[in-house]
């Protein structure tokens, strides 16, 4: 069985490399034109455009009557995922240019293949993406992105077993939801509607192509951010086939980050953290800060204190190179990333104060007023220790801090977060620390979820991202308050929710709680032991780690000092115990030795005295010495 899974394995991935040309019957005599549009066409599947751009260029170079050539040029010239419009208008005159182009040349091929009919309407289509007034483009282009959908989805109705064109008008679908679609998916109605019509796409295009490239892509983020259920009886089947193809192709990190992402919303964390490992280690065609956010993200929902430090601390030195440029092939951090120190800088506070390092948040230095956001994270995270280590009274004093950076934020949109929700994900923490602080003076005090409930609200207006922009789902602190009020079946329903959106051990550990309270069978104790099985912490509610009764909390805890700290504590801890034990043995050797007369015990003599006469006397029974 082995062996004919890995045959079939093989023999698609095979067929994936010359499939591309073939499906596409691209109508030319020149051979280095059809290697240049089948390796563009590639790069364009796994949405690498550095690449897909200069490969299809010199496709339509080697032969300038290939209309289907120029076509596909026009596509990756167009916007593009992770993009802000004044990036895609750099590329506007060229990509209008190209659309035009190939409408006159597919016009003027001969039907060869019987393929012109679908390269016409596929160059009709294209047409209405685009417009050669920069101006009316910038206000237009969500309208423009909306009608090349809706003449893509025309295109695919006509051609259902063409899987190049399913997947083509699929992409063109999901390219409505916002300029920046990676980022807003799941709660703009346009964005919603979009996606549900190109799954359906998407299955007829792996449904003839299980390893369609571009298919794949798409695919693996609808299941991600929750559009494609994970009961459609496909997920194993892309996940396996992404990974695959992504193995086969260096140059493929975006699929492999997409299919991290679906294991991540199926539990499957090791195989998520797999993913992401390999996408960080490629670092193309996004910033390998996103790919290193990712694995942060991963460690912190699983428990894994000190893989989480780590990369955290990594992250921080990563962005502060970042801000000195982008690495070498990989995309600009300006309109995606914002200010790269800013954004990234809060990890290490936020990751310490998840696993209760409060100490050492205390620590930590201010980051300064020339970064709102960084300083609103600080002093959230500042607020929350305090209110656990102490002094109580000065939490009051970070919550004033932690307001003042959030409307700093707001009176500055222009500061350039990218696609980050600064100043929505700064205030949800203010509002987080304003109900610990209000809570202060009436300990006994249930928590205000009244509130707790509007900030959740407020989260829910941050659209579904990966890595999710909260370092703990808000929700989590929420289910926590209800569990804590005894709202057993409130608390279960909320922590239901977070499990379909951002699934982590917190959460499940939550849901187990609360499934308990009402002395209920949900499962979920093997699901949070499967997702706490590479855990160094325990935890003692749903937003708190438990140290004092986890051994293995306090070992990871004491390991994680630096070097020549734990040198010098083995060494005390050897050498004391063993220079006493040395030391009393000669001692009773000496007394002994008095007793048997083998040394002069005179007055006069140094080698004696009075201290050590009384001592043989009390230890060693016998005649006076």
């Amino acid at each position: 069985v082995l062996n004919r899974g890995m045959r079939h394995e093989w023999h698609s991935l095979f067929f994936a490399f010359v499939r591309v040309a073939k499906a596409w019957q691209i109508q030319t005599e020149s051979g280095t034109a059809v290697a240049a549009f089948t390796n563009g066409w590639r790069a364009f599947s796994r949405l690498d455009f550095d690449v897909a751009v200069p490969e299809l260029r010199r496709s339509s170079n080697e032969d300038p009557r290939c209309g289907l050539c120029m076509w596909a040029v026009a596509v990756a010239l167009g916007p593009r995922p992770y993009e802000s419009t004044s990036s895609a208008l750099q590329r506007l005159p060229a990509a209008f240019d190209a659309s035009e182009a190939a409408l006159v040349l597919i016009a003027a091929e001969d039907d060869i293949a019987g393929t012109k009919e679908r390269n016409k309407q596929l160059a009709e289509a294209l047409t209405v993406r685009y417009t050669d007034n920069s101006a009316e483009y910038s206000i237009q282009r969500r309208s423009l992105e909306r009608l090349w959908g809706k003449r893509m989805s025309d295109v695919a109705v006509n051609f259902p077993s063409d899987p190049d064109v399913q997947a083509v008008a699929a992409y063109a679908l999901v390219q409505q939801c916002d300029p920046m679609w990676m980022s807003l998916w799941t709660r703009h109605p346009v964005g919603d509607a979009a996606q549900q019509q190109a799954l359906p796409l998407l299955h007829n295009a792996l449904d003839v192509n299980p390893t369609h490239g571009l298919a794949l892509n798409l695919y693996l983020w609808l299941q991600a951010g929750g559009t494609a259920s994970f009961v459609d009886g496909k997920q194993t089947e892309v996940v396996v086939h992404a990974q695959a193809l992504a193995r086969s192709e260096p140059g493929a990190p975006v699929m492999q980050f997409h299919a991290g992402a679906a294991l991540l919303q199926a539990e499957d964390w090791r195989g998520a953290e797999a993913s992401f490992v390999a996408a960080a280690s490629a670092g193309r065609p996004l910033h390998p800060l996103v790919y290193l956010e990712a694995l942060v993200d991963m460690y912190r929902r699983t428990g894994q204190r000190s893989q989480a430090v780590k990369y955290s601390v990594a992250l921080v030195e990563m962005a502060k190179a970042s801000s000195l440029g982008p690495p070498a092939g990989s995309a600009s951090t300006s309109s995606t990333l914002g200010n790269p120190l800013e954004r990234y800088t809060v990890h290490v506070a936020l990751t310490k104060l998840l696993f209760g390092d409060h100490r050492e948040v205390l620590r930590l230095a201010d980051p300064g007023s020339d970064m709102p956001y960084a300083q609103a994270c600080w002093n959230y995270a500042r607020g929350m220790a305090l209110i656990s280590t102490g002094p109580q009274e000065l939490a009051g004093t970070a919550l004033a801090g932690c307001q003042q950076a959030v409307a700093e934020i707001k009176r500055t949109p222009a500061r350039g977060y990218g696609r980050f929700p600064a100043a929505a994900v700064a205030a949800v923490y203010c509002g987080i620390l304003g109900v610990m602080v209000s809570r202060l003076a009436k300990p006994s005090d249930p928590y205000d979820v009244r509130k707790l409930r509007g900030l959740v609200h407020d989260s829910d207006a941050v659209d579904w991202d990966l890595p999710m922009p909260w370092y703990l789902s808000p929700r989590v602190f929420l289910g926590a308050a209800m569990l804590r009020a005894g709202d057993g079946v409130g608390a279960k329903e909320v922590f239901e929710t977070d499990l379909r959106i951002y699934p982590s051990g917190w959460a499940l550990f939550g849901y187990a709680q609360a499934c308990a309270s009402l002395g209920e069978d949900c499962g979920a104790k093997m699901r949070f032991a499967n997702a706490w099985k590479d855990a160094d912490v325990n935890l003692r509610t749903p937003v708190t780690v438990d140290f004092g009764h986890s051994a293995r909390s306090r070992a990871a805890r004491f390991l994680q000092k630096s070097g020549w700290e734990l040198v010098v504590v083995v060494v005390a801890l050897v050498a004391i115990p063993s220079a006493l034990f040395i030391w009393w043995n000669g001692r009773l050797a000496y007394l002994s030795k008095m007793r048997r007369g083998e040394i002069d015990s005179d007055e006069d003599s140094d080698s004696s005295s009075t201290a050590d006469v009384e001592l043989s006397q009390r230890l060693i029974p016998g005649k006076n010495i």
